[in-house]
């Protein structure tokens, strides 16, 4: 149990401490989320989607009633690989002279205080699967059936370290699991359209 634990804190550490040692790569577009790659020093860009939260219930909410996100696609075409060091950076402002020009307008805060901690404003998220769907859930009743307990999709944890201004890596506080996830950016408790920037873990 012990040495399980140690190694836990082990990989943790080294993911830290890969990517401060590294110069990270400054994104091309503004106000949205990249993965990392350490093994690559490379930025990915992950799946966008423009969502909005909608309410789907089964057997006229006999059997369950949802509400959440829709993300289409049974599963991102984006792919992170299990067992790198991958963190995600996300900028709101260029680097010095290097001119980044492009801007994330779909973004909900793309207008937001440039200074302002990113991770007031964004959460991630391991998602819940579907039938040719990823579901980013609110709210989740499980109906009569299980007496109308509710749940909902939950948020992970996540360090942010300040790269410079204007720039920040997002460090996942426990190791991906293989399965999908997503950033949601907005929405506002599911009362405001939001973006979300979709990956899997493989």
């Amino acid at each position: 149990m012990k040495a399980i634990l140690f190694c836990g804190v082990l990989s943790m550490a080294s993911t830290v401490s890969i990517s401060q040692t590294k110069e990270l790569p400054h994104p091309e577009f503004l106000n949205e989320v990249y993965g990392f790659a350490s093994d690559s020093n490379k930025l990915v860009r992950l799946e966008k989607q423009s969502v909005e939260a909608n309410t789907r219930s089964k057997a006229a909410g006999f059997g369950g009633v949802e509400h959440g996100y829709y993300l289409e696609g049974a599963e991102s075409k984006v792919s992170l690989t299990k067992g790198t060091a991958v963190t995600f950076v996300y900028a709101t402002k260029g680097a010095g002279s290097q001119s980044t020009t492009h801007v994330d307008d779909q973004n909900p805060y793309a207008g937001m205080n440039p200074n302002e901690d990113p991770a007031t404003n964004i959460g991630l998220y391991k998602l819940d699967k579907g039938k040719g769907i990823r579901k980013l859930l609110l709210v989740k009743s499980g109906g009569m059936v299980s007496f109308g307990k509710s749940k909902a999709t939950p948020k992970l944890s996540i360090s942010v370290r300040s790269v410079r201004d204007g720039f920040w890596e997002f460090i996942p506080d426990n190791d991906l699991k293989p399965g999908d996830y997503a950033f949601l950016i907005g929405g506002q408790g599911g009362m405001m359209p939001a973006v979300v920037y979709a990956f899997a873990i493989k």
